[in-house]
C-alpha cells in the first residue's frame, strides 16, 4: 500500500452475530510492526455491517499489510468487508 500521506485512522467494515473479536495491522510481515488494533463488536448478524476504527501509527512510504485475526478458539469472528485509512 501506498501510504504517500501519513494516515491517522483505519476503519474496517465488519458484521458478526456471535463475538466479534480483533483485527491487529502489521507491516511487512505477520511479525513486522503492530500499527492498530481495530475492536470488533457483535452486530448482531453475520450481514449487519457497521463500520469500526482505530488510529494508526505514524507511517509513511510503500509497505506490505497484513491482517492478523483474533477471538475465541474455536468461535467464527466476523465477516470482513472492506478496510481504508484516512489521513
Amino acid at each position: 500500500m501506498d501510504f504517500s500521506k501519513a494516515p491517522s485512522t483505519i476503519t474496517v467494515t465488519a458484521a458478526s452475530a456471535l463475538q466479534g473479536g480483533q483485527i491487529e495491522v502489521h507491516l511487512d510481515s505477520i511479525k513486522g510492526e503492530k500499527i492498530a488494533t481495530v475492536d470488533i463488536a457483535p452486530t448482531g448478524g453475520w450481514e449487519e455491517w457497521e463500520d469500526f476504527s482505530a488510529p494508526v501509527s505514524k507511517i509513511q512510504g510503500t509497505r506490505d499489510v497484513f491482517f492478523l485475526f483474533k477471538g475465541l478458539k474455536g468461535c467464527k469472528l466476523f465477516n470482513l468487508d472492506k478496510w481504508f485509512v484516512k489521513e
